[in-house]
C-alpha cells in the first residue's frame, strides 16, 4: 500500500491531478472553518446566534469532503488519511 502526503504535488500527471482534487475539495470547508476560527479563537467577529450549529455544520462538511477524498484514494489502493476524527481542541 502506498502513501500520499498532501504537501507533495506528485511525480505523474495522475498524482498531480489528485493533489489538485485534494486542494479543491478542502478549500470550501477550510474557508468555513476559518470564519469560525476568527470568532472562536481571535474573537474579532461577534459570536453568531447559532454558533454551535455552525461549528457542527463545518465539521460535517469537512468530514464529507475528506470522506470523498479518501474514497478516491481507496479505489487506487493508496492510504491517504490516517484518522477519521475531527476534534475541536
Amino acid at each position: 500500500m502506498g502513501y500520499v502526503i498532501a504537501g507533495l504535488v506528485g511525480t505523474t500527471p495522475w498524482e498531480e491531478a489528485l493533489h489538485d482534487m485534494f486542494l479543491e475539495n478542502i478549500m470550501e470547508p477550510g474557508n468555513k472553518i476559518m470564519a469560525l476560527y476568527y470568532w472562536m479563537v481571535f474573537q474579532v467577529v461577534p459570536q453568531p446566534d447559532d454558533g454551535k450549529q455552525q461549528v457542527e455544520a463545518a465539521k460535517d462538511f469537512l468530514c464529507k469532503s475528506l470522506g470523498y477524498i479518501q474514497s478516491v484514494m481507496e479505489k487506487r489502493a493508496t492510504k491517504f488519511l490516517v484518522t477519521n476524527q475531527v476534534r475541536l481542541l
